[in-house]
């Protein structure tokens, strides 16, 4: 129970007993005056002090020695004013438990008010809680997708740049494949004009070795056997001239005793050496070659004082020992 309700409630008590006993009476055998009535209108122990403090004392009158009086009856209590006083009493208990119930129920009320108060907060930090959550969520799968979406588009990229990087190859391969291509057929060109090039030079030393065996055939028959007599010794001094060309071009090859080669030269009508081969070989590739490097060094070869004695066919013999010799 509340202290303040107790408080009131002892004074309603106090304020009836009091009642009680002013209404019951006392007999003195002194005459005095009647006590004032004290009437209660407070409904605290601090009212009921101030009513105790300010409530008026009895009044005794003094005695008279002389003459002793008969003692009146007691006063008898003004029953309306009783009664009204107990109505008002009642009435202040009433209007105090009321406003105490008033009280009690404001604060209630407040105290439901609050509770609400709190819950509604609470449910709000709750929502607030759950849609902070549901944003860090979203916040943390849009960065996931985020991630993805740049790993896949690196991915991507990479892929793209094989992919370039690959054709890149794919074309410098190409290209050099087609240079390679273009070299071979240029050097394949180059190689065919030189070969056309030597059938041509070969052709024309035939026709020139042609012609010139008739004209030495036309020159021997209108020569008659005086002339080819001369035309023999000449060619034997050309022959002369041509291994003197020849020996002085010659790097000799050391080898063993009787061994030799024979050499066939075809020269052009000016002395050019157009080919040299060996007709004879002396069994030694060295010596062999030898010979005939040392004619393709003299070229072009000195040609004999009578043109009836050339020759564009020629076989010589090379001895390292005496180059004059003739082959067997």
């Amino acid at each position: 129970m509340n202290p303040q309700f107790r408080h009131f409630l002892g004074a309603i008590v106090l304020h009836l007993a009091l009642l009680g006993f002013l209404v019951s009476g006392v007999q003195c055998s002194r005459k005095v005056e009647p006590p004032s009535v004290i009437q209660g209108s407070l409904v605290d122990l601090s009212t009921l002090r101030k009513l105790a403090k300010t409530a008026p004392a009895p009044v005794e009158k003094p005695v008279e020695a002389a003459a002793v009086e008969p003692t009146p009856p007691p006063p008898q209590p003004d029953t309306a004013a009783v009664q009204k006083q107990q109505a008002e009493v009642a009435e202040q208990a009433r209007q105090q438990v009321e406003t105490q119930k008033k009280q009690e129920a404001a604060k209630a009320e407040t105290e439901r008010k609050q509770h609400e108060v709190l819950q509604k907060q609470q449910a709000e930090a709750k929502e607030a809680e759950h849609k902070a959550a549901e944003l860090k969520q979203q916040a943390e799968t849009k960065e996931l997708e985020r991630k993805a979406a740049e790993a896949k588009k690196q991915v991507a990229a990479e892929e793209a740049q094989r992919k370039a990087d690959e054709l890149k190859k794919q074309a410098a391969a190409e290209d050099a494949k087609r240079a390679e291509t273009v070299k071979k057929a240029a050097l394949a060109e180059e190689q065919k004009r030189l070969n056309e090039e030597r059938r041509k030079k070969e052709l024309q030393a035939q026709i020139e070795a042609e012609q010139q065996r008739q004209r030495e055939a036309e020159l021997a028959a209108a020569l008659g056997a005086e002339e080819q007599q001369n035309t023999s010794r000449d060619q034997n001094e050309w022959a002369g001239q041509l291994v003197a060309a020849i020996t002085r071009a010659w790097n000799r090859v050391e080898g063993g005793p009787g061994l030799h080669c024979s050499v066939r030269i075809n020269l052009s009508l000016t002395g050019e050496v157009l080919s040299a081969t060996i007709a004879k070989s002396s069994g030694n590739i060295q010596f062999d070659n030898s010979a005939v490097r040392a004619v393709l060094k003299a070229s072009p070869l000195p040609l004999p004082r009578n043109r009836a004695a050339f020759d564009s066919n020629v076989n010589l013999c090379f001895w390292p020992d005496n180059p004059n010799s003739s082959c067997k």
